[in-house]
């Protein structure tokens, strides 16, 4: 993975592009790095792998627990660049320096999208936007895991999304119930992940 300053990358980063952060909370950050850690206990192309291959999958964590994505904000005459997704408390817009200071570096996707596409994902984001909503507790993690075992489609309620469900459905990906960041940037919506660090 290319690796950049935040100072290289800042002028890069645009409306809608993908944000990725690996935590290292032990709930929910941790389970979610392991659930998504990139590798499948029963993954028909790995048979030939063996055994070593089952112990790499419950021994390893991913590197992304959360995602979001980039918003520049321009209400004043200095802009500032934001994450924008749905975390504890609810949906959240804060600025994208304060996250690389809490997590210490983060991934960066770009969106391949049109600018019309850009502005299409803000827009959804907008509508869906509930300022005060409660973030999901544990009981809608689990949902989250049975929703992708059992493929349903995910709610439309933004005090309801797990990170990976708000990007997803700001982006208009068909049914993003139970999303990963491993499915978020393998969809084909975003470039190549730059580790962006201080």
């Amino acid at each position: 993975m290319r690796e950049m300053t935040y100072r290289q990358a800042r002028h890069l980063i645009d409306d809608a592009d993908l944000l990725l952060f690996g935590g290292r909370a032990l709930w929910p950050s941790i389970p979610i790095r392991w659930w998504d850690n990139g590798y499948r206990a029963f993954d028909p192309d790995r048979a030939d792998l063996g055994d070593w291959w089952r112990w790499r999958c419950w021994l390893t964590l991913g590197d992304w627990s959360h995602s979001e994505f980039a918003n520049w904000d321009h209400k004043d005459s200095d802009p500032v660049l934001e994450s924008w997704g749905s975390v504890a408390g609810g949906p959240r817009k804060i600025a994208l320096s304060t996250l690389l200071d809490r997590y210490g570096s983060f991934g960066w996707a770009p969106f391949m999208g049109t600018e019309q596409e850009r502005r299409l994902v803000l827009a959804m984001a907008r509508r869906l936007w509930r300022p005060g909503a409660h973030y999901p507790s544990a009981r809608q993690y689990l949902r989250t895991a049975l929703r992708r075992i059992y493929c349903e489609k995910v709610d439309c309620d933004p005090a309801g999304f797990v990170c990976h469900e708000w990007v997803g459905t700001c982006h208009r990906l068909y049914q993003p119930a139970g999303l990963s960041a491993t499915d978020l940037i393998g969809c084909g919506r975003f470039g190549a992940v730059t580790r962006i660090v201080k």
